[in-house]
This record gives C-alpha cells, sequence and structure tokens, in this order.
C-alpha cells in the first residue's frame, strides 16, 4: 500500500508544481498576482517538485527495506487536483467588468489632505486610479484645465460608458476598480482596451452623497491591444 501511497503523493505535489512554474514563467502570474511576487510563485513551484522527490525517494528506501506501511489515497484527495486541471486547460482572464461593477471608485473614507504635484507633461498619463482619487478628493483641484490620459478597458453603465482599470495590491482577491465617465465620445466595443485624452469635467459635490464618478470631455479616443499586465 505504501508504494500507491506515496506514489499518489508525488503525482500530486508534481501536478501542483509544474503548474506553478509554468504560470512564474509566463504572463500567466500577472492574472494573479503583483509582478514582484512571481518569484515567490516559482519557488512554490520548485519547492513541490523537491517534495515530490522526497516522496519517492522514501518511497524506495521503505521498498529496499521490506517497509509497507501507510494506506491508499483517498478519492476525496484525488479531487483536489480537480482546480489545477481546470486551470492547466483552461486558464482563466484578468478581472474585468464583473469586479467593476461591484467595486469600483472605492475611495478612502477621510479626505487626502496633501497630493504631490502634477508633473508638468501635455497631455499626462495618469493612471485611472489616479484620477478618480484626484478628482473626488484633491481640493486643490490640480486637474483642472489639465490634458490627461488614461488607458484602460471599457464598461458601459446604462447610456454611458466608462474607461475602467482593475486594480491590485496584493493578489486577485484584494482587487478594487476604477472607472471614469467618458464624454462626448461614442462608445467603443465593450471590454475593448482604449487610450483616452480629455480633460476632467468639474462638479460640484453634494456632501451628503457618495463622490460622483469622473468625468472625462473625451478630446480623442484610441483603440489598442490590451497590455501585458493589465492592472494598475
Amino acid at each position: 500500500m505504501a508504494a500507491v501511497t506515496r506514489a499518489a503523493q508525488a503525482v500530486m505535489l508534481s501536478v501542483l508544481g509544474i503548474l506553478m512554474l509554468r504560470i512564474g514563467l509566463t504572463d500567466e502570474h500577472l492574472r494573479y498576482v503583483q509582478p514582484w511576487m512571481r518569484w515567490g510563485v516559482l519557488a512554490t513551484g520548485a519547492l513541490l517538485l523537491l517534495f515530490s522527490l522526497a516522496y519517492l525517494w522514501a518511497d524506495d528506501e521503505q521498498e529496499q527495506h521490506g517497509h509497507h506501511d501507510g494506506h491508499p489515497v483517498p478519492l476525496s484527495a484525488w479531487l483536489l487536483l480537480a482546480p489545477s486541471l481546470v486551470v492547466a486547460l483552461v486558464a482563466p482572464q484578468a478581472l474585468g467588468e464583473y469586479v467593476a461593477e461591484r467595486r469600483a471608485n472605492v475611495t478612502p473614507a477621510a479626505p487626502i489632505a496633501y497630493f504631490e504635484p502634477l508633473p508638468a507633461a501635455d497631455p499626462l498619463p495618469m493612471k485611472v486610479s489616479d484620477f478618480v482619487s484626484r478628482a473626488q478628493l484633491d481640493t486643490e483641484q490640480a486637474l483642472t484645465g489639465r490634458t490627461v490620459t488614461l488607458t484602460g478597458f471599457v464598461t458601459r453603465e446604462g447610456d454611458a460608458w466608462h474607461v475602467t482599470r482593475i486594480g491590485i495590491n496584493c493578489c486577485a482577491a484584494d482587487a478594487l476598480a476604477w472607472k471614469v465617465e467618458v464624454a462626448g465620445a461614442d462608445a467603443p466595443a465593450e471590454r475593448s482596451w482604449v487610450r483616452v485624452t480629455g480633460q476632467w469635467r468639474a462638479v460640484t459635490p453634494d456632501p451628503t452623497a457618495s463622490p460622483p464618478t469622473p468625468i472625462v470631455e473625451a478630446a480623442s479616443v484610441t483603440s489598442m491591444e490590451a497590455p501585458r499586465n493589465q492592472y494598475e
């Protein structure tokens, strides 16, 4: 029984290890974690493969000494491989409109008192999350009169459309969404990637209501390929 048990454990660990190495060696890891965590994914995959070899080595040692202890791996344990096989065969896409609909434009409870001065570049490339924070919390209204460029994917809400971006601090589990309504331009295809250049439309906030979705008056909207890393 031990040989079956050890071999089964080695198979499960090796499958997980190979999957982790594949994710870490390709851009697939960018769908799950921040780029700097790639080395952790690779290290985990390598350790799992080492553990699988250790199980096989222990099994050989027991065979040589005539020991046969342990129990066969139950079917429920093999089911642990199912998620790994699904990821291996059907890689999920990066987070998109589902998260955008549920976690959009979450801002701190207390207003941010200070922002760094904006660079002098014109048009100014900005993260969608930075634009939202400035529009909602910057009391100096430094965006006024500035031409900015925002990059993101297209989402729809009624007749309005937005340039949207997903942000993660650590991994996809803590994802938040940031979106800016685009005015003055026809909506491209939903989920397509665009580069929007325009100016912020200032509005008078209602202190009794949640901050409104910021609006950019578009001067141009350009289609583009999805970036290598789709998260901010």
